[in-house]
């Protein structure tokens, strides 16, 4: 009786960590740009890690390019809390890195700014400013999105 109330916690506790230690990604839309300049806040989500800003570009003739050549728009992602600049990351052809991450559910071709450039400075919970400051005004409207991984139970 004792072995069999033992295997039952062991099996509860093991459940609990795996609960616990799953990772998955989210994709959180931050804003919509359309013009030259475009702000918006958002709250660093809790259980998250490994952040990164996607732009969303609408699919052609309603479906997804592997082929597409990166926006031609060029600018920056500017990330503030209060006074202080966290990120100021530019928006330029040369920096914007392909990803198949909005695909899937959101039906848009995506492109992670500045991949190289790691987003490891946001405090779980605080709230920040996200500013984009295009040079052009965009031919089309185009979304922009917060990609991390979630862990602990899949809640979304």
């Amino acid at each position: 009786m004792k072995r069999n109330g033992f295997m039952v916690c062991l099996i509860i506790l093991m459940t609990g960590c795996f609960h616990l230690c799953i990772e998955y990604p989210v994709e959180r839309q931050i804003m919509n740009v359309s013009e030259l300049y475009t702000r918006a806040r958002f709250k660093c989500p809790a259980r998250s890690s490994h952040y990164r800003f996607v732009i969303g570009l609408p699919y052609i003739n309603g479906k997804c390019d592997w082929e597409r050549k990166p926006p031609h728009f060029s600018g920056t992602v500017k990330v503030v809390s209060g006074t202080n600049v966290i990120y100021n990351l530019p928006i330029q052809e040369t920096k914007l890195t392909p990803c198949n991450w909005l695909t899937h559910k959101h039906n848009l071709d995506g492109w992670i700014v500045d991949f190289k450039q790691s987003l490891t400075n946001f405090v779980i919970g605080n709230e920040y400013e996200v500013q984009v400051d295009l040079a052009d005004n965009p031919d089309t409207t185009f979304s922009l999105w917060l990609c991390y991984l979630g862990y602990g139970k899949l809640d979304r």
